[in-house]
């Protein structure tokens, strides 16, 4: 029953701190760049559901690592967010005239996937007390 606690423990203190974190930044956003609120909320709340999946699974990925040295698992969940908050911000950031129109969504989507496997490889050669990463 340990690791359930320490789960809960873990969600209860990260999960407000995600959710004050995007309030305070939505809030920001409008002050700054006078963007309505229900201009926000939707994009928000995708980037909230992504965060808050991330931490969760980093729980997860942090149990392999410690006690396995398994550290694949945290370079996908760290690609997949990056991945993800990165094209709602591709998105919305012109639509708001807050930032340039990127590249597009595809090119950079294939280089996520690549970097993210290519790292998921790289990091799962590499074990705890080894010299080298191969």
């Amino acid at each position: 029953m340990v690791p359930k606690k320490r789960f809960v423990r873990w969600a209860g203190i990260g999960i407000p701190a995600i959710l004050l974190e995007g309030g305070v930044f939505a809030v920001l956003l409008h002050l700054c760049y006078l963007i309505a609120y229900h201009d926000l909320l939707f994009p928000m709340a995708l980037c909230l559901v992504i965060q808050v999946c991330f931490f969760a699974g980093a729980f997860w990925a942090g149990k392999l690592a410690r006690g396995q040295g398994r550290f694949g698992p945290m370079c996908i969940l760290a690609g997949l967010s990056l991945w993800g908050t990165v094209l709602i911000v591709m998105h919305y950031g012109p639509l708001w005239k807050i930032l340039p129109v990127f590249g597009d969504t595809l090119s950079f989507s294939i280089f996520m996937i690549l970097v993210t496997l290519i790292s998921w490889f790289v990091v799962s050669k590499t074990r705890p007390g080894r010299t080298g990463p191969l």
